[in-house]
């Protein structure tokens, strides 16, 4: 072998462990990035979720089940808000920041920022079981 062609092979020897070394920072860089980006939106639906503002409209729904009970919770809530009764634009309100929060969760599922398994750790199977709970008179 001349010296020629050695420095040839040590040359493509050279490229190839560069691409190889390239690809394996590329690969890490999306994972990484995947990462914070899953990161980025639970800590995003964390806080929205434990915003006074959330706390309050569970608490505006749980409070309105409370005094009509169960059993009358919808006819109750329908009949207020035909009337233009200030507790029904109350609870009213309450029940669609609850929705919003939990169609943002559903968005983000359904583009692929959040797996199933992701849904199973936040919001929970318990949680929304409850959100349909209250939510849905």
């Amino acid at each position: 072998m001349t010296s020629a062609s050695f420095v040839q092979v040590a040359a493509f020897g050279v490229s190839l462990m560069t691409f190889f070394i390239t690809l394996y920072y590329y690969v890490n860089m999306l994972e990484l990035t995947r990462n914070l980006q899953k990161a980025q939106t639970f800590n995003a639906i964390h806080i929205e979720y434990s915003a006074p503002e959330t706390s309050e409209a569970v608490e505006i729904i749980e409070d309105f089940i409370d005094d009509f009970g169960r059993a009358n919770y919808a006819e109750a809530f329908v009949a207020l808000r035909t009337e233009g009764d200030e507790l029904g634009s109350l609870v009213d309100r309450a029940r669609r920041r609850l929705v919003h929060w939990y169609s943002r969760v559903h968005y983000l599922s359904a583009f692929g920022y959040l797996s199933d398994k992701d849904l199973q750790l936040f919001p929970g199977a318990e949680r929304a079981a409850y959100f349909v709970e209250i939510v849905e008179p």
